[in-house]
């Protein structure tokens, strides 16, 4: 049988868009935690999870907080992934965690439990990075990390715009209220009674870290 050049472009033009649709549509790989919130000094159990993975094995990662926000107080293993180390500091605001399935196991999987406790104010970014993440045959599984957050409920010092966040932008405006003599407690971070660009420098030193 022949074929026309015309009908074999158009078959290779065929498969070569089908295989472009399957590597479009196929499953990205993930690795994420939740966006917290609780009252002070409360402690909660939060998922790290890996999401649409095939035949893991083992994986690292680095978990970076506000310390002055959130501490770690402990990592837990899951049914389905053995803690094998971690290392909590909370000093700088920090944990690594390794843990490992040596059967393999696909789909979404619970990585690792974390426990966090609120040690203050505001909010934390919760920012995941990816170290290592291997099946059981050590190749490497490419993912994404998709950060969380931890929100303590209640007045936030040096939040005047009141979204849970201190920013550069609470900082300008509490530098305008220092200028025009205004006065809010959320603004008055070193407890003088009156808002002056000192509160102002300590809400953008805060915004930086």
């Amino acid at each position: 049988m022949i074929i026309s050049r015309g009908l074999l472009i158009a078959a290779l033009i065929a498969l070569s868009v089908s295989a472009m649709a399957h590597v479009c549509t196929a499953e990205a790989v993930s690795i994420s935690i939740s966006d917290v919130t609780c009252e002070l000094y409360e402690s909660v159990i939060v998922p790290v999870t890996l999401s649409g993975v095939t035949n893991y094995g083992t994986g690292t990662i680095n978990i970076t907080y506000n310390p002055s926000v959130v501490h770690v107080t402990g990592v837990a293993s899951t049914p389905r992934s053995t803690v094998t180390s971690c290392s909590i500091d909370n000093a700088t605001g920090v944990v690594g965690i390794s843990a490992w399935n040596i059967g393999g196991v696909s789909g979404d999987v619970i990585f690792a439990n974390v426990t966090l406790k609120s040690v203050g104010p505001c909010q934390s970014p919760l920012n995941i990075t990816i170290a290592k993440l291997r099946d059981t045959g050590f190749a490497v599984i490419p993912a994404t990390a998709e950060n969380g957050s931890f929100t303590v409920e209640g007045l936030c010092p040096g939040d005047v715009t009141g979204d849970g966040k201190i920013t550069t932008e609470d900082a300008a405006i509490v530098l305008q209220m220092s200028v025009r003599c205004e006065y809010t407690q959320l603004a008055d971070l070193n407890g003088d009674h009156q808002v002056s660009s000192l509160d102002a420098l300590m809400i953008l030193q805060e915004a930086a870290r």
